[in-house]
């Protein structure tokens, strides 16, 4: 299953379209996130494939299939932003699962779009939601997918969460998660020495 380094992982990483996947978006969203993870895992020799949005570019994956517009620019009205979105992850779901055999893992951005998901696919399936947990369309999403494997952005994510599994299960079932992976982003490209 892996790359001609037996250490190396053939991973396909998941974004959203709301903005394209570049070193340039100095706001820090999850698109900004993933071009950091997906240049580091690049660098450490892993071969990745990025499912993301028009105009998305990272220096050294092996690939990047387009899903779809860049939303934000796309969509004015709100409620048609998020239909849109939902088809178009949605079909990248579909296309990442006709293409699985050429991945070892999916690490997913899409959040809730991608509960439930690890059970149609023979590779394992990492999910990151880079939103709090105490939506309710998350929890109950969860609560239908206790085995959805969830890797934590801060230790203060995973409070709500588990909260609520708690009050669910009885405290029976856990969420499935990771160690927490902190966001990864270089520092230094937002703020100066002396602002530290």
């Amino acid at each position: 299953m892996a790359t001609n380094n037996s250490s190396s992982l053939r991973i396909a990483l998941a974004a959203p379209c709301m903005e394209p996947v570049v070193k340039e978006m100095k706001y820090g969203g999850t698109e900004r996130v993933v071009y950091a993870l997906a240049e580091a895992l690049a660098q450490m020799g892993h071969e990745v494939t990025l499912y993301s949005s028009e105009g998305s570019h990272v220096p050294g994956i092996a690939r990047h299939i387009e899903i779809g517009p860049i939303l934000r620019k796309e969509a004015a009205d709100p409620d048609e932003m998020k239909r849109r979105h939902a088809i178009l992850l949605s079909d990248a779901l579909t296309r990442i699962e006709s293409e699985q055999d050429n991945y070892d893992i999916l690490h997913s951005h899409l959040e809730e779009v991608t509960y439930g998901f690890g059970k149609k696919l023979s590779i394992p399936v990492l999910t990151t939601c880079h939103g709090p947990f105490d939506r309710e369309y998350k929890q109950e999403g969860l609560k239908k997918h206790p085995e959805t494997l969830l890797a934590p952005i801060s230790d203060a994510q995973k409070t709500v969460l588990d909260e609520y599994f708690k009050e669910q299960f009885d405290g029976k079932t856990q969420p499935n998660w990771t160690p927490t992976v902190p966001h990864g982003l270089p520092l230094g490209e937002y703020f100066s020495a002396q602002n530290l």
